[in-house]
């Protein structure tokens, strides 16, 4: 249930650091997916409506699918899940999954993109 919410917020909602912001939230709780979906999505003012009805039909349930075959793919393979890649790496998983911004931010900070590191340093 939570990843094909995943998926739905991937789909439907078109800012990319709010859509990190959320996904950061809804992994920091995984005892009540839904509640704690609908809790964060809520937060950051997205329709949860359009979430849960995307969760709940075939829409969700294709989006979880192509994810899946993305998943598959993924060299080296996926040893346990959750696995976050970003531009193409796995590295630092740790990190990732406890404050995915701050694993953004630092990649940002390594590439020397000043923007990026002022962006970063007001988070």
């Amino acid at each position: 249930m939570g990843n094909m919410i995943h998926a739905c917020a991937v789909k439907h909602v078109k800012d990319s650091r709010v859509l990190n912001k959320l996904i950061g939230c809804m992994m920091q709780d995984n005892r009540d997916i839904k509640a704690n979906a609908e809790k964060c999505i809520i937060s950051h003012e997205i329709d949860w409506k359009q979430i849960q009805s995307c969760s709940e039909s075939k829409e969700g349930g294709e989006l979880l699918a192509v994810l899946g075959d993305d998943t598959n793919s993924l060299k080296p393979r996926v040893h346990f899940i959750p696995t976050v890649q970003i531009n193409g790496s796995q590295d630092n998983q740790k990190l990732m999954l406890k404050d995915l911004s701050k694993a953004i931010c630092e990649l940002y900070k390594q590439k020397d993109n000043l923007a990026a590191t002022s962006l970063c340093d007001t988070n």
